[in-house]
């Protein structure tokens, strides 16, 4: 009777016993392999995910580049108005600095009867070098209001990139000078950011709107 009675009790605690036995055998070999530690103590590990919250931080880089433009060329006659005319033409040139490579520019210039300028200009940079990535840049440039002697301000922004520039978003400001030999002397200033995928949510504020007021013109 004394033997059933501890034969029952082994069996009515072996549960128990066997949770023990397994918590002796799991807790250590948590602990002691790289799952464990890193599950037991996030962040232990350097490399280890914070799964409470995963977040990229985009660095902006500062943007200085200059660029020399030939003189233009025409693209078409020009358009004549009763209060002004409009100007197509393209430029070559080479871009230096931040942005680096050949560039081609086709601008298309309004001028009015009172003297006031307002322009669109694309700049095709091909095959443009950003932080020692490569691919083609395409950027918009916009300005408008009086002639200023020899000099115009406008602003800038990328409109599309490819291969490893096609995530690049940007925007600045931009300075043209004109020289006595019809050559064009441009500055970019600014600031771009390398993100996951471009579209205007994630470039908000990297993307201007083209209807803006600002002095001078290219």
């Amino acid at each position: 009777m004394v033997l059933e009675k501890k034969v029952g009790s082994l069996v009515s605690e072996s549960p128990r016993l066997i949770r023990v036995a397994y918590l002796a055998i799991l807790v250590p070999t948590l602990f002691f392999s790289g799952v464990g530690i890193g599950y037991l103590f996030p962040g232990l590990i350097p490399g280890q995910i914070d799964l409470v919250e995963t977040r990229d931080i985009v660095t902006e880089i500062n943007v200085e580049t200059l660029g020399t433009h030939s003189a233009l060329i025409p693209e078409t006659d020009p358009i004549m108005l009763d209060n002004g005319l409009i100007d197509r033409h393209s430029r070559t040139g080479i871009l230096t600095g931040t942005f680096s490579g050949p560039v081609t520019s086709i601008e298309q210039v309004l001028i009015d009867s009172e003297g006031r300028f307002s322009a669109l200009i694309f700049d095709f940079c091909d095959l443009c070098t950003v932080d020692g990535k490569s691919g083609m840049l395409l950027f918009r440039i916009v300005g408008r209001g009086p002639v200023a002697a020899g000099v115009a301000e406008a602003s800038w922004s990328i409109v599309a990139g490819t291969g490893e520039l096609a995530n690049l978003c940007g925007e600045g400001t931009f300075k043209a000078t004109f020289n006595p030999d019809e050559t064009v002397s441009r500055a970019y200033g600014g600031s771009m950011k390398f993100v996951e995928s471009f579209d205007e949510e994630i470039c908000n504020g990297h993307l201007q709107s083209v209807d803006q007021d600002l002095p001078g013109l290219l």
